[in-house]
């Protein structure tokens, strides 16, 4: 729950996912900040260990991708 929260608040402060790589360890979410003029001022990783958070964050991926098409 406390995964879901982190993703949940850094999408709430603006940061889009741009990239994911998982291995054994778990998911590590790359997230950027980007700004008025479209440029990525901050990167956050978000190391997910959770079954039911990479379930979630995959979820949010695909809700994008569908506003979008």
């Amino acid at each position: 729950m406390k995964e879901k929260e982190s993703i949940d608040d850094l999408v709430d402060q603006g940061y889009k996912i741009i990239g994911i790589k998982e291995d054994l360890s778990g998911a590590h979410v790359h997230f950027d900040y980007i700004d008025h003029d479209n440029r990525s001022v901050k990167t956050k990783v978000l190391h997910v260990l959770s079954a039911d958070a990479r379930k979630y964050f995959t979820t949010l991926l695909f809700a994008k991708e569908k506003r979008f098409n």
